[in-house]
């Protein structure tokens, strides 16, 4: 299975090639791949598209240089729209707070053992839907922390490269109005959920209503056959045709067939 790892910028990078030999590590069955992989002469653009294709599994290594790189925003997008995809931000020397749309649409993982832990085990569980046989919870917990202190130090050595390009921190106003504009479209969203629900439910009750009308149809049917073979009966009896008419409809009426359009009545109106 195919792990995606996005960067930008010399810190960003560090992790990123400390992350692929990490991870190799830990769950051997994932293919890491970063894009410095790309071979010398190949067609970087299109051998990045392939692999953003084919990956389950990506993870963002974001830093405050590159929170607005629009490279970034474009392998991020990539991946968020292939199928069953997992898309997650690594936090170095950032917080959740600094992050904004659209990547802070994505679960955000802590560059720290206890959320890194997590993301292992993510990525673990990722494998296992695609088939593929990965470790048991308690061997990659194993050969976690085991492997740890070699990514801790990874993760000390990218804190220690100085960034070019930080970002200025997100003023509270910034941040209020980002929540707000996330709250409205929650809203819309579930404005829309519910007219879905209640068309839903008319199509549901239409359908029922058409269920038990066709029965009654097909119970009266049933009733007639049954009458007019009552009739030719009693008639080849030698009893008159009203006579025998009468008789069946006076049974008809106290039969204990019940009528369900009464029911429908109380349902429906």
């Amino acid at each position: 299975m195919l792990v995606f790892i996005s960067w930008s910028g010399e810190r960003s990078k560090c992790v990123a090639k400390g992350l692929q030999s990490w991870l190799s590590l830990v769950i051997q069955a994932v293919e890491p791949w970063i894009s410095t992989d790309i071979g010398k002469g190949a067609r970087w653009g299109h051998e990045i598209a392939a692999r953003l294709e084919v990956s389950k599994v990506g993870i963002i290594c974001l830093t405050g240089d590159n929170l607005d790189e629009k490279w970034i925003h474009f392998e991020a997008g990539a991946l968020s729209k292939t199928k069953d995809a997992i898309v997650c931000n690594l936090l170095i020397g950032v917080d959740n707070s600094d992050v904004q749309q659209p990547l802070a649409q994505f679960q955000s993982t802590k560059a720290e053992k206890d959320d890194i832990r997590k993301l292992a085990h993510t990525i673990n569980d990722a494998l296992k839907k695609c088939g593929e046989k990965g470790p048991t919870e308690s061997t990659l917990d194993t050969a976690f922390d085991m492997a740890w202190e070699k990514m801790e130090n990874v993760i000390k050595e990218a804190l220690s490269i100085k960034e070019t390009n930080v970002q200025t921190k997100r003023s509270d106003s910034d941040i209020l109005q980002e929540i707000l504009e996330i709250v409205r479209l929650h809203a819309g969203s579930i404005e829309e959920i519910k007219r879905n629900l209640s068309l839903r439910e008319n199509e549901a009750r239409e359908s029922e209503l058409t269920r038990i009308l066709r029965r009654e149809k097909m119970l009266a049917l049933m009733r007639q056959s049954r009458a007019t073979a009552k009739t030719k009966k009693i008639e080849s009896q030698g009893a008159p045709s009203d006579v025998a008419e009468k008789l069946i409809q006076e049974e008809m009426d106290n039969a204990a067939i019940e009528n369900d359009a009464e029911n429908v009545r109380k349902f429906y109106l």
